[in-house]
This record gives C-alpha cells, structure tokens and sequence, in this order.
C-alpha cells in the first residue's frame, strides 16, 4: 500500500500545483467517505514528498486541501444521517437493532460528549464514518458537531503531514508507526467495547437488585 501510494503520488509530481491540490482534497473526500480508502498514507507519503516544515512547499496543496476535503465530507455525513435520520429509523428492522431506549442513551451520550466522541472515533479505523452518521441521525446540534468536526480533522491531519515531513521518505519509519497506530487503535476498540459491555452488566445487574428489592 505504502509502495503504491508513493509510486501515484511521483507520477503527480509534474502536475500544475493547483492540480496536485485538487488530487489531496479528493483523497481527503474519500478518506472520510470510504473507511478502507488508504487517505491516510497518501497524506503521510504526500508530506515526505513536498517536504520542507509545517509551512514548508506542501503546506496549501498537501495540508489544506486534505483537511478541506477531509472535513466537507465529513461534515457532509453528519448532513446525510440529519437528512434521512427519521426515514431509517422508522425501519423495522433498524427498530429492532436500535429500539427507541437506545436511541435515546445515544442521544443522552451524544448532547454530553459529543466533542470528545467525534474526537477519539477519527483515531479509530472504520469508527469515523459510523460516529458521524449517528450525530446526524440523533441530531446533535450542529454549533456542537461542527466545532468539533473542524477541530478533529485539522489536529488529526496535520499530525499525520507534521509526521511525514518529520520522516520524508524513510519507508521503515513510516511502516513502522503505520503497524503500531494500527495495534493502538485496535486495542483502544477491543477496550471501548469491553468497557461498554462491563457498564451494560453493571447497570443490568443494578435493575435487577433493584426489582428484587
């Protein structure tokens, strides 16, 4: 993937500037978009390509565009679940795997750690796209869910550039970090559900004691 995305990014080298933005912001879209899109290493790559600091050569055609790309779509998620929210939850079969309780503790969640939920689901592969789509569906207000949105591409994605142009073209490194952000943020899953479904005991046996009380 990492030899892939280089080999692209070089044949783009020779390509007007505004071209080779246009390019970033898309990858930037798709990353949002379509969780198996390797947006990421494109990013990572593209900054040890244009290399030069934080406002170094790729600074406006790496960075900014990713990040613009990267955040409308991902604003633009939250728009699709707001829009079509009520629509998918009046499915019966959604009812059933989401009933009208649960909606609510999602919603409860989302109006007190919105922010900090948007935040960490961007670290975590494949939780971004879902996360936004339920801010929409359980209408989160939008002066919380987009600060929070901008906020959460513009650090994510330029620790990603700052880290490319730290490590240019050294392909160890970057496979290297590329297989321990992978073990973190699959461990940091594995402990998010266990911790959710010890809290979801936790409060069941509390039911319980209580009934039989």
């Amino acid at each position: 993937m990492i030899d892939w995305a280089h080999r692209m990014l070089e044949g783009i080298q020779s390509l007007p500037l505004w071209n080779i933005a246009l390019f970033f912001s898309v990858c930037g879209m798709l990353q949002a978009l379509i969780p198996v899109f390797p947006g990421d290493i494109v990013l990572l790559i593209g900054a040890g390509v244009w290399t030069g600091g934080l406002m170094g050569s790729g600074f406006w055609p790496v960075l900014v565009s990713y990040w613009l790309g990267t955040t409308a779509a991902s604003l633009a998620l939250t728009e699709v679940g707001r829009l079509f929210g009520d629509h998918l939850l009046s499915k019966p079969w959604l009812r059933r795997l989401f009933p009208a309780a649960r909606q609510e503790q999602a919603a409860r969640w989302l109006e007190k750690r919105g922010a900090p939920t948007i935040f960490a689901a961007k670290f975590i592969l494949g939780m971004n796209l879902p996360i936004l789509f339920l801010c929409g569906i359980m209408e989160m207000p939008r002066r919380k869910a987009y600060p929070a949105v901008i906020l959460t591409t513009a650090v994510h994605n330029t620790l990603f550039y700052v880290l490319g142009s730290v490590v240019g073209l050294n392909w160890d490194s970057v496979r290297g970090f590329l297989a321990e952000y992978e073990l973190i943020a699959a461990l940091l899953v594995v402990l998010g559900v266990s911790l959710a479904v010890w809290v979801r005991v936790r409060i069941s046996s509390a039911h319980r004691k209580d009934r039989d009380g």
